[in-house]
């Protein structure tokens, strides 16, 4: 059976169980839920009121983050205000995260304009990058509740933004430089868009003899194969040969969620007709808001 599906907006919802505890003892939290947005590409067909929707679950849900997993727009500056508007809606809903994804360095000025959009929309952005929960920027998003003296023991909340591996510059020394000092009983989430750094960034994590296990790498890029048809597959697999489409893996102890994303990989064709854009499309891959909560 093949059916449009772009408008099917699903919820997708996990537990974390293979964290270290004493993490959420330290930040004074019994729970921490995070929620995952990835591939939302605004342009010029999308359909405000699908994306009302899924700020109305955002605010039932009370996520205590929001991670923003790359091609927040399709491409072109003439997008920046949309993207800005919904994404200062999702900052006043709760703390956001975010990272680049390809398209976002398709905004005319190699996402500069992605960027200073999401400053002044007060999201956090992440570009190879890494902080614990009492340092800044991460003790600002509210993280941080514990207002003790806190000792070299007590176990830390890592968060880490990894450019896109595509058309940034993924910089391993600077990200995880960081966390030569991270404990065992620390936690780690990534944030990193395409899902084919997860086995690049575990050699480096072995190669660094980093301690804690990478605790969850969020990514998005695949839209859980756009495309899939029973029996032959998705699409995505046939052309660019993704590994992991969807869902979540494990390998070795380390975690990868991969999201189906929410919107559109819309087909653009710049140089003819002074631009197509195609209306936005799935067939048989959901677009998703994903949970993971996090308890003791």
């Amino acid at each position: 059976m093949l059916r449009l599906t772009h408008n099917d907006l699903q919820l997708t919802q996990h537990k974390i169980d293979w964290l270290h505890p004493q993490v959420l003892t330290s930040m004074q939290r019994h729970r921490l839920r995070l929620v995952q947005l990835s591939d939302l590409h605004f342009y010029e067909m999308t359909d405000r009121t699908f994306y009302d929707r899924v700020l109305a679950r955002l605010a039932d849900l009370k996520p205590d983050l929001l991670f923003l997993t790359g091609d927040l727009i399709h491409y072109g500056p003439g997008y920046l205000g949309l993207a800005k508007e919904y994404f200062e809606k999702m900052q006043s809903l709760c703390p956001t995260v975010a990272i680049l994804g390809n398209h976002d360095y398709k905004d005319g000025s190699d996402s500069h304009g992605v960027r200073q959009m999401l400053k002044e929309a007060g999201v956090l952005l992440l570009v190879n990058e890494a902080y614990h929960h009492h340092q800044d920027p991460v003790k600002y998003l509210g993280l941080n509740l514990s207002h003790e003296d806190v000792s070299q023991d007590t176990p830390r909340l890592w968060l880490l933004g990894l450019d896109d591996l595509w058309h940034g510059t993924v910089d391993f020394d600077k990200a995880l430089s960081p966390l030569a000092d991270a404990k065992e009983t620390d936690a780690v989430l990534c944030l990193a868009h395409n899902p084919r750094l997860f086995p690049k960034l575990l050699w480096e994590w072995q190669q660094r003899e980093i301690k804690p296990k990478l605790g969850l790498m969020f990514s998005g890029h695949t839209h859980a194969g756009h495309v899939y048809l029973p029996w032959l597959g998705s699409f995505y697999r046939w052309v660019f040969h993704i590994v992991f489409r969807y869902g979540l893996f494990e390998q070795q102890g380390h975690h990868l969620y991969v999201s189906s994303g929410l919107g559109s990989a819309a087909c653009y064709i710049p140089k003819l007709f002074n631009g197509i854009a195609f209306p936005r499309f799935r067939y048989n891959t959901y677009p998703e808001i994903v949970v993971f909560d996090w308890e003791k």
